[in-house]
């Protein structure tokens, strides 16, 4: 069995490569905001941690673990590296691919510490921070004492959280999926931007052409080190192809001894007349008919699964 931990592009992609196998599979989120489509996993929902996800996977045999979580979730992070190393369940890092490190355009900071002591070294009084709701609060020292713009997801749950961190809501903007870039630093004028490295999903590369374009300063925090002890793949090819090495079970397997030599492919649709007719045939069937299907000059008429078996 295995566990998934997403909430994110990459844990949509993780469910659509697992469906694939048509076996029972558990898709857990933080909350019950991302709307996906299950039809062989079980959602899960609600923050846990590590003794609470122990005692899930004893119980329900969990044998693989795969953190497709944000790449700044670092809590849950190092929570399935406990995990991993007390129950000695592997743990698949589903990553997102990042764009080569920009030095040139981009200043990086190490943390968030970093961003802000580099933010006002260069007295940048005109913020817009696109690193999420849950940041505004350890980027209090920039908005206490400058003017600074948050953009966020457009749900009860982020404006709650955001009047709990004391900020103010006239200074919150909303994401809307498919926007420009461009369109809110029109509008707001900021001096400098700050990000989060979060990769090609994340949008990091248009956010960054979007205020090179305005001439807007760029900063951007580093995404944390992944812990060496987890298996990196990204893309849902990669992802099958571990899943297979550590449960090999878990996907069917073509078995291509008994698909079409000529064309090695099971959704063919000569391969599939070739193994009705090997079913209604027997095993072996007669030599006519696999001479007819691997290309010989000779006919065969179309074979009917409704007309009864045996020789005509």
């Amino acid at each position: 069995m295995i566990l998934i931990f997403g909430g994110t592009t990459e844990g949509r992609i993780a469910i659509q490569t697992l469906e694939e196998a048509g076996k029972t599979f558990y898709y857990s989120t933080k909350g019950d905001e991302q709307d996906v489509l299950l039809h062989n996993g079980i959602r899960l929902q609600g923050a846990m941690d590590a003794i609470e996800i122990e005692t899930f996977c004893a119980q329900h045999h969990i044998k693989l673990l795969i953190d497709a979580a944000h790449p700044f979730a670092t809590q849950l992070h190092e929570t399935l590296e406990q995990v991993s190393v007390e129950s000695n369940i592997p743990v698949i890092r589903f990553e997102r691919i990042f764009p080569e490190r920009d030095e040139e355009h981009i200043t990086w900071c190490r943390d968030y510490d970093d961003a802000i002591e580099k933010i006002q070294k260069e007295k940048i009084f005109i913020l817009l921070a696109l690193t999420g709701v849950q940041t505004i609060g350890k980027l209090k020292p920039l908005w206490q004492n400058a003017c600074c713009y948050f953009r966020i997801l457009d749900r009860n749950s982020s404006r709650k959280l955001a009047r709990e961190q004391g900020f103010s809501e006239k200074n919150l903007y909303y994401y809307t999926p498919g926007e420009d870039e461009q369109v809110l630093m029109k509008q707001l004028h900021p001096e400098a931007i700050l990000l989060k490295e979060s990769g090609i999903s994340g949008g990091f590369c248009e956010k960054v052409e979007a205020a090179r374009q305005l001439g807007i300063r760029i900063f951007a925090i580093r995404r944390p080190e992944t812990s060496g002890k987890f298996i990196c793949v990204n893309g849902e090819h990669g992802l099958r192809r571990i899943v297979e090495k550590h449960l090999p079970d878990f996907f069917q397997r073509t078995d291509y001894r008994n698909m079409c030599r000529r064309c090695r492919r099971s959704r063919h649709l000569g391969c599939i007349q070739y193994l009705l007719q090997k079913a209604s045939y027997g095993i072996s069937g007669s030599s006519s008919q696999r001479r007819n299907h691997t290309g010989s000059r000779r006919a065969a008429a179309p074979y009917s699964p409704l007309r009864p078996s045996g020789k005509r």
